[in-house]
């Protein structure tokens, strides 16, 4: 396993450490949805985040959609990549 691969499994994409949450775990067997107050986490995270921990995230999120099976957490880490991928964009050609 690669670092992103581990970071991944240890980090949640807001950067807050919620193994329990929308996450694959080893010691866990299964997978949970994200809530309300971690939702609310991410987006606060989305706006200060670096385009540098932007971008890490988004990567992390990518290799974690390859082992996810639940529909409603695959959904959801979607979700995530797609804010994130318009988070970078609007960055780069905000004027």
């Amino acid at each position: 396993m690669g670092s992103a691969w581990h970071e991944s499994l240890f980090f949640h994409p807001s950067g807050i450490f919620h193994p329990q949450r929308g996450v694959v775990c080893p010691l866990l067997t299964e997978e949970h949805t994200l809530n309300r107050e971690d939702w609310k986490g991410f987006y606060g995270w989305l706006d200060t985040a670096s385009l540098a921990e932007l971008n890490i995230r988004k990567g992390n999120i990518e290799d974690l959609l390859e082992t996810l099976r639940d529909p409603d957490v695959r959904g959801e880490a979607r979700r995530m990549y797609r804010k994130i991928e318009e988070e970078i964009l609007l960055r780069l050609f905000r004027p």
